[in-house]
């Protein structure tokens, strides 16, 4: 089929008008901010740092374990992958007894891990089981009581502590503990997956139970 000279500019003038026209609704569609893109242009460098370093240490949301559950992961990954930056959000800038001076210490010479912790199904129901147990009874330690199975290679419990970030803080200072055995547990990174359960206690109020694998 021949095109006359005339049909033939007007369809070359029809298709270059297409091009440009997608071109420019491309253009608008990439050049549009997102939310995350005008909230980051309000803040100091410090701020975005700070925002960047909570956004890649997440965790991916689960059915099981509640939000503050799912914090207390992503600030054990925080401590993890950017220990400088725990020092900051822990308050810890300013260490004053012997055991958050040796933590400083740690978090400021550790290589920290590239990978984030993974939340586990079944560390979580060892966690609980746990977690439960102690509450109900009172009762401090990792010794399981009744029907709980130790589905885990490490453990770490807290007592008394609701906040996400202080439970981990409280476990990394370890104070009291000689072997410093909950810090060492919380920064090992052959420990990959963890689940975790807070729970009421009748002697602490709350009590919160991390099992590692």
């Amino acid at each position: 089929m021949r095109f006359s000279k005339i049909t033939l500019l007007l369809f070359l003038s029809l298709s270059v008008q297409t091009v440009f026209s997608q071109i420019k609704k491309d253009s608008i569609k990439i050049a549009k901010p997102n939310a995350e893109s005008v909230l980051l242009a309000s803040y100091t460098q410090s701020q975005k740092d700070s925002f960047l370093v909570m956004k890649y240490t997440k965790v991916t949301p689960c059915k099981y374990m509640t939000k503050k559950e799912m914090e207390v992961v992503q600030y054990l990954n925080v401590a993890r992958m950017y220990p400088l930056w725990f020092i900051k959000f822990a308050n810890l800038t300013h260490p004053e007894t012997s055991y958050e001076i040796s933590l400083v210490n740690v978090l400021k010479t550790m290589k920290g891990i590239s990978t984030t912790l993974q939340v586990d199904s079944l560390l979580f129901e060892s966690a609980k089981c746990h977690a439960v147990s102690s509450g109900l009874k009172g009762y401090v330690g990792h010794e399981r009581i009744g029907k709980c199975k130790s589905n885990f290679w490490g453990e770490c419990c807290d007592y008394g502590n609701e906040d996400a970030l202080e439970i981990i803080k409280a476990l990394l200072i370890d104070e009291g503990v000689s072997n410093l055995g909950h810090r060492i547990i919380c920064l090992n990174a052959n420990f990959q997956k963890v689940g975790v359960s807070i729970q009421p206690h009748t002697s602490y109020r709350v009590n919160a139970v991390l099992d590692f694998d």
